[in-house]
């Protein structure tokens, strides 16, 4: 009979303010280890006394068992329930152990540390004995350190030749203790005696080291609160200043929506998935208000690890299932989203009005929250103009939803690039302005003969600001776009001639 070290790791984790166990059943005609619905398990293998062994030189005894802490960790990654790339960033990696050799020491210190020793169990087959050390391991809490996928079921059929599985599931502790008189023959005496033990003894220790860091973290949450029940997080964008960081806003009470996630950093949307964390029970979805990269290009993460809904316009949806997104929801002008309740104001049923903004994109969209906050996306900005020539009726369309705004009565209006707008009536009149002065200085320039857009670029930015320069073609072409709709200049290859100057030529030829 040959016998075999053997580890198994108890998942034990709160989510959605309950807790839950992560528990594999054996399949069919499989070998009596593991037990049928038992904490996932591995033998301990060579491979993993040879990392042991180089990471003990290399980094001395991190951890009391760190050879089973290791293993432990090992089989935490083969099951893919952790986010391996907030572990090792753009790290090239051959396997599970090279991966676990690349990993920060502190990082890794804190990750084998959340192995506790809590038990043995000797399994005797007909061929084989098992010395199986339970390790519990209870994940870091810190977005940073750790991300756990808490599927709710999932198919992880392995063929390693002692640890066969056919499903693995999030199970309650309390379903684990009321079944177990009735289905002792499913569950290992040692994992109830451990589940019991959790609850008496674990159990209070991870309450209350969760209390600490929620009481550490929610002030730093706090920081980001800019108005009752709304936060925003600010975070890098690829484009150069003035756009250079997007706003991202959550709002509501019983029910929070995340607007418009976008950065090119994940790193930056710590505190956002924090926040997210914290209150999990009540954040129902994401809205995008366009499809710009800055926007929404860490929607479809932030979607699937937390089961969030997705929803934007139809236009937006559109274009957006080519890069993968798929929408929960279809919102068009008028669709109400519920926030629940809003005390101060006496507001029963708190909600967001979906507004249709076009002009800076072909589908974008606002949001109007019923006390007087406007969300309006890329379509108003403070000290900012927006425009650009995605379509030929842009420039027009932007006037239109400007014009719009200033009809609704907002108190705060909170764009995704920039400060907060409180002088709504001084904002809308110098975006006016601006879009004017443009078009004025476009028309001046082509009667004098100026006439491809990249003439009129150069010529703008030298007699204006370079402040708009990453812009300024956009709104040169923007404004193009909308003389010629209006009929007031032909376009011929790429010149753009001004329609009274082309009949002068025609009566001279």
């Amino acid at each position: 009979m040959t016998e075999f070290d053997a580890l198994s790791v108890i998942f034990f984790r709160r989510a959605r303010g309950k807790y839950y166990f992560y528990l594999t059943r054996k399949g069919p005609n499989m070998p009596s280890f593991p037990s049928t619905w038992t904490p996932i398990a591995s033998v301990i293998l060579q491979e993993d006394r040879e990392l042991y062994s180089r990471l003990q030189d290399k980094h001395g005894e991190m951890s009391p068992n760190m050879l089973k802490c290791l293993t432990a960790l090992r089989v935490v990654f083969q099951r893919n329930l952790v986010k391996i790339a907030d572990l090792v960033e753009q790290a090239n990696y051959t396997d599970v152990y090279d991966l676990i050799g690349q990993i920060e020491p502190e990082i890794l210190n804190v990750w084998l540390h959340s192995m506790i020793p809590s038990g043995y169990e000797k399994i005797t087959t007909v061929e084989h004995t098992f010395h199986v050390y339970y390790m519990l391991f209870i994940p870091p809490a810190h977005p940073s350190l750790f991300r756990m996928k808490l599927k709710r079921f999932s198919d992880i059929y392995s063929t390693s030749e002692y640890v066969l599985e056919e499903k693995a599931k999030w199970i309650k502790p309390k379903k684990l203790i009321r079944n177990f008189n009735t289905l002792k023959h499913l569950y290992s005496p040692m994992m109830v005696s451990l589940v019991e033990k959790l609850r008496v003894e674990y159990k209070s220790l991870l309450d209350t080291a969760r209390e600490k860091e929620r009481l550490r973290d929610d002030t730093i949450i706090d920081s980001y609160r800019i108005l009752p029940y709304v936060w925003r997080f600010s975070t890098p964008a690829p484009d150069p200043a003035p756009y250079n960081t997007t706003n991202i806003f959550v709002v509501g009470n019983e029910h929070k929506y995340i607007i418009d996630p976008g950065s090119t950093s994940s790193e930056a949307l710590s505190d956002l998935r924090l926040f997210i964390e914290r209150n999990i029970e009540t954040i129902d979805g994401i809205l995008l208000t366009n499809e710009n990269p800055d926007h929404c290009n860490q929607a479809l993460t932030l979607k699937d690890d937390y089961d969030l809904l997705l929803c934007t316009s139809a236009i937006t949806a559109k274009h957006l299932k080519e890069e993968g997104f798929v929408f929960s929801s279809i919102l068009k002008e008028g669709t109400k989203i519920a926030l629940g309740s809003y005390e101060p104001l006496q507001i029963e049923k708190w909600h967001l009005e979906t507004l249709e903004l076009p002009g800076s994109s072909k589908g974008s969209l606002g949001f109007l929250d019923s006390r007087g906050v406007l969300f309006s996306g890329i379509a108003l900005h403070k000290d900012l103009t927006t425009s650009t020539v995605k379509y030929p009726e842009s420039c027009s369309e932007l006037l239109d939803s400007i014009n719009r705004i200033k009809k609704f009565p907002v108190k705060y209006i909170l764009s995704a690039h920039g400060s907060i707008i409180v002088d709504r009536k001084k904002t809308i009149s110098e975006n006016l302005e601006r879009m004017k002065l443009v078009e004025k200085f476009v028309i001046d320039k082509l009667k004098i003969g100026t006439t491809t857009s990249d003439e009129l670029t150069d010529l703008f930015i030298l007699e204006y600001t370079p402040k708009w320069k990453i812009y300024a073609k956009s709104l040169i072409l923007s404004n193009l776009e909308k003389l010629s709709s209006e009929d007031r200049i032909n376009k011929i290859g790429e010149d753009y001639i001004w329609k009274k100057e082309r009949n002068i030529l025609k009566r001279l030829f």
